[in-house]
């Protein structure tokens, strides 16, 4: 526990910090909360101004445990599919889909005569 001195008040502040050398020698810092009975926690302060966390998260769970990621707001996310698209347009993108299915289907076509099914 840490004491803090503000003007002529003594104010107490509970501290859990706690500093961990990791697996692979990386300096670790794991802050520990209370979870209250229904299930709240208060994320410290921060972490919430460090990651920008403002009205919700994500929980994301893995082998490893659980990983809590700020929602981005649209702002963040425009734009975030160019690089996956290729520069493309959706009119171009939804032809080649099209052409693509087309080619599949009378590959089936050509396999089902063949077969004669």
């Amino acid at each position: 526990m840490s004491l803090v001195r503000l003007s002529s008040k003594v104010r107490t502040i509970k501290l859990s910090i706690t500093s961990i050398i990791s697996i692979n020698g990386d300096l670790v810092l794991v802050e520990v909360v209370s979870v209250t009975k229904k299930g709240q926690a208060t994320i410290p302060k921060r972490l919430r101004k460090k990651y920008g966390i403002t009205n919700k998260i994500i929980f994301e769970e893995n082998e490893k445990g659980i990983i809590i990621k700020p929602v981005p707001s649209p702002q963040e996310e425009f734009g975030s599919l160019k690089g996956a698209l290729k520069g493309k347009t959706a009119r171009e993108l939804l032809d080649e889909a099209r052409k693509e299915e087309f080619a599949q289907d009378q590959e089936w076509s050509k396999r089902a005569r063949s077969a004669n099914v």
